[in-house]
């Protein structure tokens, strides 16, 4: 649980078997992930939080795999550009 109260829990893949992930993915949780740690998962609600374009195709596979993640809704989140006077 964060500061705010909400449940989360972070985790990485490669780190779990097969029973530990299916609890976590069905435990009634935000995830947190990493773009690299979320391949092969399924959310319905996916946010990607400064999402990069520099750095050439492998830069690109990532931002795909991020953004495949969703079922349902996909949040691209972004700082705001500063405005010119």
């Amino acid at each position: 649980m964060n500061e705010e109260g909400i449940p989360n829990v972070t985790f990485k893949q490669g780190e779990l078997n097969k029973a530990k992930l299916d609890k976590l993915m069905a435990s009634d949780q935000v995830k947190v992930l990493t773009r690299h740690s979320a391949k092969g998962l399924e959310f319905p609600y996916v946010s990607v939080y400064k999402p990069t374009w520099w750095g050439g195709n492998e830069t690109y596979r990532v931002n795909y795999v991020a953004a495949t993640r969703a079922r349902d809704i996909l949040l691209w989140l972004d700082t705001p550009k500063k405005r010119s006077r």
